[in-house]
């Protein structure tokens, strides 16, 4: 029997699967005999951890959403870019994990890598991508073991309401 959470996540499946079925079927206009999935990235993932707090939603992490708990942060993050050197997850490439922690703000910074465009200049006073670090060396399959700490503010499991952790 479904109920509404795997019902979403039915759904939220098909609706990956039709897309990617899509960009794999169409070619792409820049590169004629090429398909539009292998010059696009694909990425699938979430903001933060479960929303309910149950014995499954989290898996074995401790905690839910909005927790510095590793089930408070901690969600899956699928990636494909076949012409980037990301695997596409077919039986030819089949999926890889990467123990490398990463955090969404980790994204502008990659984007900066993979564009050739530099992150703002702080020291002029720009601001924007301060916290942000390329894991472009984690999608290709390195595992990255030295980068900034990423920090976790918490709005549910502190004394006052509000904790932080770092992890580095």
């Amino acid at each position: 029997p479904m109920d509404k959470r795997h019902d979403y996540i039915y759904e939220n499946d098909v609706a990956l699967g039709r897309m990617i079925d899509w960009l794999k079927a169409t070619e792409d206009p820049r590169n004629p005999g090429s398909r539009l999935f292998e010059n696009t990235i694909v990425i699938f993932t979430s903001d933060n951890g479960a929303e309910k707090n149950s014995n499954i939603a989290s898996g074995p992490f401790r905690s839910n959403k909005g927790s510095v708990y590793e089930g408070g942060h901690r969600v899956p993050f699928l990636v494909s870019w076949p012409k980037g050197g990301v695997g596409d997850g077919t039986a030819s490439d089949p999926g890889k994990s990467n123990e490398t922690p990463i955090g969404l703000q980790d994204l502008y910074a990659t984007f900066a890598e993979i564009v050739g465009s530099p992150l703002p200049n702080l020291r002029a006073g720009e601001t924007g991508a301060e916290d942000s670090f390329s894991v472009m060396k984690a999608f290709r399959g390195e595992t990255i073991t030295s980068r900034p700490p990423l920090f976790f503010n918490d709005h549910k499991e502190g004394k006052d309401g509000a904790a932080a952790a770092l992890r580095l």
